[in-house]
């Protein structure tokens, strides 16, 4: 399936139901820690260490983030990127040093997250040289320091998941359960980082609403619709 109006990658990233594989967002995803307690909570992290992190392909398969857990034992975890009707990525993808998908020209995937020498980075360019690990991804939310600001024709609150590079080296993946719109992440990214001391350097949003999950070893929350890739922490 081609993706040709701009208008469709904004209801993709805003969350708005454009098929089954897309979120609805008047449903909300479970929000379930592994002792099957609801938790109401603002947001949740983990540390990367980028030479146990993995990205797993379950575009095809689409199972569940809790069978991907158990199976490969993922200590952490975190969904991917976006994908489309065609169980095909929508961007490049880089799994095991081997190119999945080419990059995709796109205004709001505007930003790359990948693995390489044991290192974890975000940028806004496609590595000079194939990583162990990567996707494309967006938009950026914050970028060499600075906070981003969206400008977006729909707009609706959702579950986000982010990933985090800060100024010292270190990775963070993390799950806002507030349901901030896309607007607001940046900002809402900002005020974490504020909180939790992180000299952010650069973030970039993934995929969100219900085809969004996590993990940290004390929280669990799940997907609704399935994830379309998997970063798996062991």
């Amino acid at each position: 399936m081609k993706y040709i109006l701009p208008a469709i990658f904004i209801l993709l990233i805003t969350g708005l139901v454009v098929s089954k594989n897309f979120h609805q967002t008047n449903i909300s995803p479970e929000k379930i820690s592994p002792t099957g307690v609801t938790e109401e909570k603002e947001y949740a992290y983990f540390q990367i260490k980028a030479d146990s992190l993995s990205l797993i392909n379950n575009w095809e398969n689409q199972v569940s983030s809790d069978e991907i857990i158990e199976k490969l034992g993922c200590i952490s975890g975190i969904n991917g990127g976006f994908y489309g009707e065609d169980k095909k990525p929508l961007g490049w993808v880089v799994i095991d040093s081997q190119q999945v998908q080419k990059p995709k020209d796109s205004e709001l995937l505007n930003g790359y997250v990948y693995v390489s020498n044991n290192k974890f980075y975000i940028s806004d360019s496609v590595p000079a040289e194939l990583p162990k690990f990567g996707l494309q991804s967006g938009p950026l939310l914050i970028k060499n320091g600075k906070t981003m600001v969206l400008k977006l024709a729909a707009d609706k609150p959702a579950r986000r998941s982010v990933a985090v590079e800060t100024t010292d080296g270190k990775g963070y993946m993390v799950m806002f359960l507030g349901e901030p719109t896309l607007k607001e992440l940046p900002e809402t990214l900002e005020n974490l980082g504020k909180k939790v001391n992180w000299s952010i350097k650069s973030a970039i949003n993934l995929d969100g609403g219900t085809a969004s999950a996590f993990e940290n070893g004390n929280e669990r929350y799940r997907e609704i619709i399935s994830v379309g890739s998997w970063w798996c922490q062991k």
